[in-house]
């Protein structure tokens, strides 16, 4: 498990910034505030979605582990 925890933090840096120029992005491009999200808000949406998909990554990992093991 602990060999994934590289790959699972480049990804997981990676969609944190994915989401957030998505989010600036959408605000920029509609010159006003269409999401009214404060920065609360946004903080447990980005780690709801982080949260998901680093369980999901070692999930993944861990059934490729349990496959190869056999």
């Amino acid at each position: 498990m602990l060999r994934a925890l590289g790959p699972v933090f480049v990804a997981s840096v990676a969609l944190w910034a994915a989401i957030a120029w998505c989010f600036i992005a959408v605000r920029t491009l509609t010159g006003h505030d269409h999401i009214h999200l404060d920065t609360y808000d946004f903080g447990i949406f980005l780690l709801a979605i982080d949260g998901a998909f680093v369980a999901a990554i070692l999930w993944h990992d861990d059934n490729e582990r349990r496959r190869q093991d056999r």
